[in-house]
């Protein structure tokens, strides 16, 4: 863009012609601007919608290389009240020199297609003031882009050429219709669709023609001239149009004044306050280029006051007409007479009412049990009908000045500026206060700064103490006690002065037994009856009178007063006198023991000696057991000796029994003397009267138990001695003692042998007829039969007759019928002389073997 507009400005400063440089030329003197208003951006060419840039374009310029401007020229936007459209206009002046030019050029930032440009759409207005050149008037100029074909070139409308019939008049704002007119070119083209000629009027074209000519050509900007060689120029622009955009060069308003705002009572800066001061002083930013200011004031009512003209301050004092909302603004004033628009209106109440005082403060004469609560009370009214803040007081010291407390008072205002730190609602958090009474008071205070009264004092106490609930320790819930005073306790609380104790005479709660307070922990009945019941419970009281909870979530522990000592205690076993070994001695047991009201503990007390003191008891126990639950106690390894015991029972409420009587009990671990015989087992020719004997260390005689069968004796096995027994055949005899304790002793063998020799009875022998014999099935009985005669060897002696058996299978054992009689008799004589001859010899060896056989028997258990 640079290089174009470099290739531009040349193409410009070549552009001259006789008459031409006089009609065209606009000079703008640089200078001249410095001290115009600022610029604003133009809309660009092609644009759709109509619109109007002020003179702040800062697109349109004079300087080199966009535009030339020569000394002796001058640009100004200048007011021209006959200005078509507005008051503005471009002053465009040339002195006499031939060599003053000024030129005014805004560049588009895109470039347009100049088949964009629409017929009718280019237009502007001029105003011939004065010109060495009667025709003379700025030209309309449309720098263009030949798209290479040729380069850069300028396409000019000449009022006096475009427009024949309407010559240019001098002193009248005329309308120029470009795109309708005729236009030259500042240097000869070839275009696709034609050719132009270079010509300073002599060949001119119209759009149409161009459009045709140069199908490709692009539009750069717009721009206007009065070219060198045109002294003495006096004209004026406005209303430039270009398809669809209008520039006419309005003045710039001053801009509208910011930051408007009160100053407050307190020094600081505001709108919408309220005051209850009788001025205001309204103060807003400097406006660049602004000559003065106006200010309006619109009263309460309505109406207003103003505008006035201020001069050139950003400041104001004046008094207020009266109570209520007023508003105030400014605006801006230029050199030139133009007014900005109004600043936004800065409010203001004017009030001197105070607001009510406040009432209804909550709490008051209460106790809290936190300090997280609120203090609260009615809103107050204000004639302002603004926001309505307080001020909050609060002490523990009631002590007032004119109804005003005054001593130790904390406020709510922390830093002493009441307008910021004021409560906005009519409630302020109690969080942090101390325990203990509390005294406040709150006033209102509106926005103007007006102050209620002072409220009446309210007062509370705050008790956060919290409490707890005691612990209830004795008796237990449910407890028999004894005697004619009753003692209930409890556990100490944290913060409590005192505490209050109740008792009923039901479970319910219903029937109030007594109700009073206690400093101490504890409290004491007397004269309590016996078969006395209630029900208690207690809770904590603090310093402020405020109770805690009641004991155990305000359930009750039933007392049950008993004087009467359990009843059915008894000694059981092991009965008095009782000896018994460590091992066999279990438990010792008695009768258990009732009571009324409750389970029965028992006292079991032993010592090796019967003397008791005078409460009964041993005076040298060995052992004395705690409480027993049940009526029995186990005694395993209890040591050998000599012992007494007795037992007491205790019921719940402490009501004791006496003593059992003492039973006494002797432990013995040691066995008695082994068992001893009289005579001592051996060898005896004839049956022996046998005694059995045993000693024990406690002196009286063991019991013995003994066996003749060989068999181990026991208490379950053999025959209790009760005195000395015959042992009439060979046995072995076992004994074992047992003491009264239950020891046993090792087992006595004795082992008898008795050897009795057999007796001969002597015989009577008789002979026995023959039997007659017998039918031929029969086998005679031989050996049945005798041979000799009477008084011989072979006759059978004896008391009694005995026939021999032939019967059966002829049986010849020597055995006759009968047990009695012996049948000697032999078959034949040699037979029977034998056994004569054997003689007592053979009867000993008989005996031999009878003995022997018996004892053979005896050793095998059989008796």
């Amino acid at each position: 863009m640079a290089v174009r507009r470099a290739r531009i400005y040349k193409l410009f400063r070549e552009t001259k012609t006789k008459t031409l440089n006089i009609s065209t030329a606009l000079v703008m003197v640089a200078s001249s601007l410095g001290s115009a208003l600022p610029l604003i951006i133009s809309q660009k060419a092609g644009a759709a919608p109509s619109e109007t840039v002020t003179q702040n374009s800062t697109a349109w310029t004079s300087a080199e290389p966009e535009a030339t401007t020569t000394s002796g020229g001058s640009a100004s936007f200048i007011v021209d009240a006959s200005s078509p459209n507005g008051v503005g206009a471009l002053h465009l002046t040339t002195d006499s020199t031939t060599a003053s030019k000024a030129q005014l050029m805004d560049y588009f930032t895109t470039p347009l297609a100049l088949s964009g440009v629409t017929a009718g759409s280019l237009s502007f207005h001029t105003k011939q003031n004065s010109a060495s050149f009667p025709q003379g008037d700025p030209s309309y100029q449309i720098p263009v882009d030949l798209n290479g074909a040729s380069g850069f070139d300028t396409l000019v409308f000449e009022p006096y050429v475009g427009q024949a019939s309407q010559p240019v008049q001098q002193g009248v704002w005329q309308n120029w219709d470009v795109s309708d007119g005729l236009f030259y070119s500042t240097h000869s083209a070839t275009g696709t669709g034609g050719s132009v000629v270079a010509s300073q009027g002599s060949h001119t074209y119209t759009l149409s023609q161009l459009k045709t000519f140069f199908p490709d050509l692009t539009v750069l900007g717009i721009g206007l001239n009065v070219g060198s060689n045109n002294p003495s120029y006096d004209t004026e622009v406005s209303d430039i149009s270009f398809n669809g955009t209008t520039y006419n060069f309005e003045p710039a308003a001053p801009a509208t004044p910011a930051n408007l705002r009160l100053v407050n009572a307190d020094g600081t800066f505001a709108c919408g306050f309220a005051t209850n001061l009788d001025s205001i002083t309204p103060t807003w930013d400097a406006v660049t280029d602004a000559a003065s200011y106006n200010y309006k004031v619109t009263l309460p009512g309505g109406s207003v006051f103003g505008p006035i003209n201020a001069g050139n301050v950003t400041s104001l004092t004046g008094p207020f007409g009266a109570e209520g909302l007023s508003t105030f603004s400014v605006q801006a004033v230029g050199s030139d007479g133009l007014t900005s628009g109004w600043a936004t209106p800065c409010a203001v109440t004017y009030d001197t009412t105070a607001p009510s005082v406040p009432a209804g403060g909550l709490p008051t004469g209460t106790i809290e049990t936190t300090n997280d609560f609120h203090f609260t009370w009615n809103a107050s009214t204000d004639s302002s009908n603004l926001p309505v803040t307080y001020e909050f007081i609060a002490t523990q010291n009631p002590h007032t000045t004119g109804g005003v407390l005054d001593t130790g008072v904390w406020d709510n205002i922390q830093n002493g500026n009441a307008e910021q730190n004021n409560l906005t609602s009519p409630s302020i958090h109690s969080t942090g206060a101390g325990n203990g009474a509390w005294y406040w008071q709150v006033r209102a205070i509106d926005a103007a700064g007006n102050k209620s009264a002072w409220s009446a004092v309210w007062n509370v106490t705050i008790d956060a103490l919290n409490l707890s609930a005691p612990t209830l320790l004795a008796p237990s819930n449910g407890a028999a006690v004894n005697g004619a005073s009753v003692t209930n306790t409890w556990s100490a609380v944290p913060n409590a002065v005192k505490y209050e104790y109740q008792s009923f005479n039901n479970a319910a709660g219903t029937s109030l037994r007594f109700d009073g307070d206690f400093a101490a922990v504890s409290k004491t009945a007397v004269h309590v009856a016996n078969g006395t019941v209630f029900y208690w419970r207690v809770r904590a009281i603090d310093q402020f009178g405020q109770p805690g909870p009641w004991s155990n979530g305000g359930g009750l522990w039933k007392v049950i007063v008993d004087n009467n000592a359990p009843t059915g205690l008894a000694n059981v076993s092991p009965a008095d006198g009782t000896r018994t070994t460590t091992a066999d001695l279990q438990h010792i047991t008695w009768a258990a023991a009732s009571d009324a009201n409750g389970p029965v503990s028992y006292f079991y007390e032993v010592s090796n000696s019967s003397a008791t003191n005078p409460d009964g008891s041993f005076v040298t126990p060995v052992f004395q057991s705690g409480a027993l639950s049940t009526n029995k106690i186990d005694t395993p390894g209890t040591p050998a000796g000599t012992y007494y015991w007795h037992v007491r029972a205790i019921d719940a409420a402490g009501n004791s029994t006496a003593w059992t009587s003492a039973w006494k009990l002797t432990v013995d671990n040691t066995a008695p003397a082994t068992p001893v015989a009289t005579p001592a087992g051996d060898s005896y020719t004839t049956a022996q009267l046998v005694s059995l004997t045993s000693t024990d260390d406690s002196g009286n005689a063991p019991a013995i138990y003994y066996t003749t069968d060989g068999s181990a004796p026991s208490k379950t096995n053999g025959t209790l001695y009760i005195g000395a027994f015959t042992v009439n055949a060979s046995e072995t005899v076992k004994a074992i003692a047992y003491d009264q304790a239950g020891n046993a002793s090792t087992v006595l063998t004795a082992a008898y042998t008795i050897i009795t020799p057999p007796v001969i009875t002597p015989l009577s022998l008789r002979v026995t007829p023959p039997t007659p014999p017998q039918p031929p099935a029969h086998n005679p009985n031989k050996n049945g039969q005798t041979t000799g005669t009477p008084g011989t060897t072979g006759q059978v002696l004896s008391d009694t007759t005995s026939t021999p058996d032939n019967g059966g299978t002829g049986n010849t054992n020597g055995k006759i019928k009968g047990d009695s009689v012996v049948n000697l008799q032999n078959a034949s004589s040699k037979k029977n002389g034998k056994f004569l001859a054997l003689g007592w010899w053979w009867l000993s060896v008989v005996a031999a073997i009878a003995i022997l056989w018996r004892l053979t028997r005896r050793s095998h258990g059989k008796r």
